[in-house]
């Protein structure tokens, strides 16, 4: 079992970096990942960062995109015909939005970080379709 400088196993620092990222966000998971990838000498440890900050950053790509189209609705028709067809046509995209967030956006999340908190305590490399297949490409 690989140590951290810290003292901690490689598997629970992991899994800690995960869970900041989910619960802790951004500043939290950039202070953890930086810490790993300047300080810790573990390469697996080190590609647990990486991978937890390509998610995080393919997550928040994901809610940018699903939060753009009410917004690119509602200043296409920011004009005078706003109060007739632009605001009907903006309900409809605002509300089926909230529920694509609500309903697969947020337990998508979900699931991605509990499985990657299951897997980095199992010391194993659980694969993300997309994220991996550019972390092989560009990182490896």
């Amino acid at each position: 079992m690989e140590k951290t400088k810290l003292g901690l196993s490689a598997s629970l620092f992991a899994a800690i970096l995960f869970c900041a990222a989910y619960f802790g966000g951004y500043v939290a998971a950039i202070i953890i990942a930086g810490y790993i990838l300047i300080a810790e000498e573990s390469v697996w440890l080190k590609k647990m960062a990486l991978r937890c900050l390509l998610i995080m950053i393919a997550f928040s790509v994901i809610s940018l995109a699903i939060n753009f189209v009410p917004d690119l609705i509602k200043t296409a028709f920011s004009g005078a015909d706003y109060d007739s067809i632009g605001r009907s046509i903006y309900n409809a995209v605002a509300k089926f939005s909230n529920i694509q967030s609500e309903y697969i956006y947020y337990p998508a999340k979900i699931v991605v970080f509990v499985l990657m908190i299951i897997a980095s305590l199992r010391h194993s490399e659980k694969r993300v379709f997309l994220i991996d297949k550019l972390f092989d490409k560009h990182f490896c």
